[in-house]
């Protein structure tokens, strides 16, 4: 049975937030991203197996198409191809008959996935249907169309309604595919055949955007009313829009905070997971938008025969990082929405720049940054295991993109966006915010542990049914000789 509503969700107190070397059990809740609720939406045990092991897959199962980064180059070249219309640089009403206007996006797509082998069956089997699919509205778009992308969405208040007329509140950040302003659309894509929680994950996405408090949306947004934009999920083959008022997507919003809360503090609750997990899913019948589903059903082998002894002693390990990565990230992402730039600022955990005019080439420009700052970045700068993000906005409502920085002298940093791929940087409406251009802060290096709690989490996997080969494995040995009765011999030299 699905867990019932939480009686409150525990956020941090001021002298937690401006606390020194936390550790051990957080005293407060997660912050939980979209894709935790959207894991949690699909099943319990889909959620348990992204918070205490790092499998990210559920949504990414490693299919040919994602082999191939199908669904990474359709996003992108959705953003490109809408960019270059909005800038004046793509022209498709030059084109009198359809046949033309998708040959224009044809080259427009060669040209960006020119390094791609399989760019020809991206095209026939994504884009070009999709494109087919939406060619009167892209059409219409003229050059100035307001539409932004990939846009992260924080809020630390977001009300869900409860039977009988209440509402109770949970953070949530997430990032929007599309924000289509002119045509008053909030859009999210895959190149999957359904909707399938992609519903619900914009619409989780269009709550957040509405529970930011105005006082922090771009000055270019004050005639902005987010509440009557259109929710749109694109297939290559079908959009679907998306009801906004839905009483069961508010019951399964506390149900898969429920689901965060418990699998994060109670080890009770994985039994409860499994448990739920198989009445929707069986061996027979398994969800075919799992990417994870193997995990459930997978037979595993007889060696290692201290598998049950590894996996008891992994338990708690699994808990424990979960904890460290909320003290790293779910707490400074508390602080990010609590806190102004200013505060932000004078606790070292963004500075805010300036973006020097003139000087925009591509996917790099020069900025600069406040004295006070300038050196401390500088140095990590030129640290390899440094990764740092710059934000067009603020941290409720901006545009995140990771960027290395190069001092140029003094004050003054060259700043390269990685991964950019075409779409707008510099121009759009979030630069008219309140304050400095952008904020740069580095990044959390989190991936580290979810890394360690993946592979950690794989050694569960590791088998071998001959026992002969077995002993030859040094994996199995080395799992024995921890876990089990093999005694570990110090080789002669």
């Amino acid at each position: 049975m699905s867990p019932q509503i939480l009686p409150r969700w525990l956020r941090p107190t001021d002298r937690i937030l401006e606390g020194a070397y936390p550790s051990g059990k957080p005293p407060f809740d997660p912050f939980p991203t979209v894709t935790e609720m959207t894991n949690a939406y699909l099943c319990p045990r889909a959620i348990y197996h992204y918070l205490l092991h790092g499998e990210d897959g559920a949504f990414t199962p490693h299919t040919t198409a994602e082999g191939w980064k199908a669904g990474d180059t359709f996003h992108k070249f959705v953003d490109h191809l809408k960019t270059s219309i909005a800038q004046g640089s793509l022209n498709l009403g030059s084109q009198k008959d359809d046949t033309g206007k998708l040959y224009q996006i044809w080259s427009l797509f060669m040209d960006f996935a020119a390094n791609l082998d399989k760019r020809e069956i991206i095209w026939s089997e994504y884009v070009k249907p999709w494109a087919e699919n939406n060619l009167n509205d892209l059409v219409a778009m003229r050059p100035g169309h307001r539409t932004l992308f990939e846009i992260t969405v924080s809020s630390e208040h977001i009300g869900f309604a409860t039977e009988g007329g209440g509402n109770r509140t949970y953070p949530l950040t997430g990032r929007i595919d599309e924000i289509d302003i002119d045509n008053k659309k909030i859009i999210e894509r895959t190149i999957k055949q359904t909707a399938t929680c992609k519903d619900f994950q914009v619409w989780l996405l269009w709550k957040t955007l509405t529970a930011i408090p105005r006082d922090r949306y771009p000055e270019a947004w004050n005639d902005v009313d987010f509440s009557e934009f259109e929710l749109w999920v694109e297939t290559p083959q079908e959009n679907f829009p998306v009801t906004k008022v839905n009483p069961d997507f508010e019951r399964r919003a506390h149900d898969c905070y429920a689901w965060i809360h418990n699998l994060t503090f109670d080890p009770l609750a994985v039994w409860e997971a499994y448990t739920e997990s198989f009445r929707i899913c069986t061996l027979e019948n398994k969800n075919a938008d799992c990417g994870l589903s193997w995990m459930c059903f997978l037979h595993k082998q007889q060696f290692p025969l201290g598998r049950n002894e590894m996996r008891r002693k992994f338990k708690d390990m699994y808990r424990a990082l979960l904890w460290d990565k909320m003290w790293s990230a779910d707490l400074l992402q508390y602080k990010f929405v609590r806190r102004n730039e200013e505060e932000l600022e004078e606790w070292g955990l963004v500075c805010r720049g300036r973006v020097i005019p003139g000087t925009s080439n591509d996917n790099a420009f020069q900025v600069t940054l406040p004295s006070a700052q300038a050196n401390l970045i500088s140095a990590k700068a030129t640290d390899e295991s440094s990764n740092f993000l710059i934000v067009f906005g603020n941290m409720s409502i901006g545009q995140r993109l990771k960027a290395t920085l190069e001092n140029r002298g003094q004050d003054v940093f060259s700043i390269t966006i990685e991964d950019n791929d075409g779409f707008a940087i510099l121009g759009d409406p979030l630069i008219a915010t309140v304050g400095e251009d952008l904020l740069v802060f580095e990044e959390r290096p989190t991936y580290l542990i979810t890394g360690i709690q993946r592979n950690v989490h794989r050694l569960e996997y590791r088998g071998i049914k001959d026992e002969l080969r077995a002993k030859e494995d040094s994996k199995i040995q080395l799992i024995e000789g921890v876990f089990g009765r093999k005694r570990i011999k110090k080789a002669r030299s």
